[in-house]
């Protein structure tokens, strides 16, 4: 056995520190349960015990549950709390490379022994759990999800906010571990959505097992179900989504390319539904794929496949690429809504902006900003004209708010766009125009195509911004509207004013 080298700390130096705790204490040794939720046990027998080297046996429990999915990745810092008797054994197997000859090293900073000590120390830390209480949701994790459900989340969370409650299905193509899944149905449920069902969808058939007892230690196991297919049995795929037409939510996929089950997502999807995919990529600016996995380039994205693939039926939320942790290869994060009204897009919102006599001029220079001019516009007429009734308006602050003017957004070119909103001083008539330079959020917001109309006007000393009208937006406009329209109604008004969003307040 190596010499251990990690340092030997007390609880309280931990708890100083705020990182993560893996509590390896069997369950017959658990004298007392953690109140943190930066605490984590996961037993010492119920890890995925692997090779020990050559010189020594390669450890063998029987009927032992592999639970290694559930350790962190190996950019987290973290401590270990140990058993006295075998906490050299407990390190080493963290700290020993020679035992993990093909990974990174865990960021193991020390480690704590379970002693009367530690449990004093607990317990004026407060951080004692008393008998029969409830853990709150989350639960504590050491595990993250691919990045992709940290940009997805809050997306589904809109699409819960802004539909009755109802049995929505979430499908997770190519499950594998049941991570992501997992992630969204816990994350869902700590918002209040209790209704919701999410589907691990996977041909391996210990899945079922895996991620069902999964489901169960996490406390979604009454949301979760999983569905053992082959995904390239397309006619099968176009089943279960048919299945689930009225209820369907989203589907996503990490990891996994089979381009057929894209395009039988793509056209199965409902409107409103969120389409979410994490893959590998080819480098920018053309350079070669140079890593040894993937290693067939029909394996690997294009690097604007997807959002060619999804171009005529979605809007486009987010298209981003990023490295992963383990060796820095890129991965296009994406994520589209369907939207409904395409063909009817471009002739609506033309004859909208000669009706209000609004101009959009772009600059002659390859300039990337533009100006607005035109006059306030209440909702009702914005949407009467889409949807061919008067609406009320809505806001957070009653039905019967007056509109003072309109908040505009205009994408008629990919690459630019103009905010323009009014006061709601009587003698501030005139509206207020802002050039704005396009980045990423703004291509979110405006998606790309068309016209957006989002209604904002001033009520006891906030910024409130009304509901979306879109000319075939639909859900689409929404989400994106309240992803960043804060970010640019912060730069109207100042940083002074509160600004309202659907209803709530959000900090910016």
């Amino acid at each position: 056995m190596a010499e251990v080298a990690l340092p030997l700390v007390t609880l309280d130096a931990w708890h100083a520190a705020g990182i993560h705790l893996l509590d390896l204490r069997e369950r017959s040794e658990q004298s007392y349960e953690f109140a943190s939720n930066l605490v984590v046990n996961i037993p010492w027998s119920e890890q995925k015990l692997r090779s020990h080297g050559a010189s020594r046996p390669r450890p063998f429990l029987a009927n032992v549950e592999t639970r290694y999915v559930e350790y962190p990745s190996r950019t987290t810092r973290f401590a270990l709390l140990c058993s006295p008797t075998i906490a050299n054994d407990q390190v080493d197997w963290f700290t020993n490379a020679a035992l993990h000859p093909t990974k990174q090293p865990w960021q193991v900073e020390f480690y704590i022994l379970d002693c009367t000590g530690t449990f004093a120390t607990a317990q004026a830390l407060a951080i004692v759990a008393t008998p029969h209480t409830p853990r709150p949701y989350p639960h504590a994790r050491l595990w993250t999800p691919n990045s992709l459900m940290l940009q997805l989340l809050p997306i589904l969370g809109h699409v819960a906010a802004s539909t009755s409650p109802s049995s929505s299905v979430v499908m997770d193509f190519g499950c594998g571990s049941g991570r992501d899944i997992m992630f969204l149905a816990e994350e869902m449920r700590a918002q209040g959505v209790t209704s919701w069902r999410f589907y691990g969808v996977d041909h391996n058939k210990a899945g079922m097992a895996n991620t069902i007892a999964f489901a169960g230690r996490r406390g979604v196991h009454a949301a979760y179900s999983f569905v053992q297919m082959d995904l390239r049995k397309l006619d099968a795929v176009r089943g279960i989504l048919r299945k689930h037409q009225n209820d369907i939510k989203c589907v996503f996929g990490c990891r996994f390319l089979h381009r057929d089950l894209l395009a039988v997502a793509r056209d199965e999807l409902p409107v409103g539904g969120v389409f979410a995919w994490s893959h590998f990529a080819m480098p920018a600016d053309g350079r070669p794929w140079t890593w040894p996995h993937p290693s067939k380039s029909r394996d690997i994205l294009g690097r604007d496949e997807l959002v060619t693939l999804f171009a005529d039926e979605f809007e486009v939320l987010v298209n981003v690429f990023e490295s992963d942790s383990d060796h820095g290869r890129p991965l296009n994060q994406f994520i589209a809504v369907r939207r409904a009204k395409r063909h009817q897009t471009s002739d609506k919102a033309i004859t909208w902006t000669r009706m209000r006599t609004i101009s959009l001029n772009k600059a002659a220079s390859s300039s990337s900003s533009s100006s607005l001019h035109g006059d306030s516009t209440p909702l009702g007429r914005a949407r009467a004209l889409e949807n061919g009734v008067d609406e009320d308006t809505k806001c957070a602050e009653g039905s019967g708010v007056r509109v003072f003017g309109a908040y505009l957004a205009f994408r008629l070119w990919r690459r630019y766009t103009t905010m323009a909103t009014t006061s709601s001083t009587p003698a501030a008539t005139a509206m207020r125009t802002i050039e704005v330079t396009p980045t990423a959020s703004d291509f979110m917001l405006a998606g790309g195509r068309d016209v957006l109309v989002i209604v904002c006007w001033m009520c006891n000393g906030s910024c409130v911004v009304g509901d979306v009208a879109g000319f075939g937006w639909g859900v689409a406009a929404a989400v994106a509207a309240r992803v960043v329209v804060t970010t640019f109604v912060r730069g109207l008004v100042g940083a002074a004013v509160p600004v309202v969003v659907g209803g709530e307040a959000v900090v910016v």
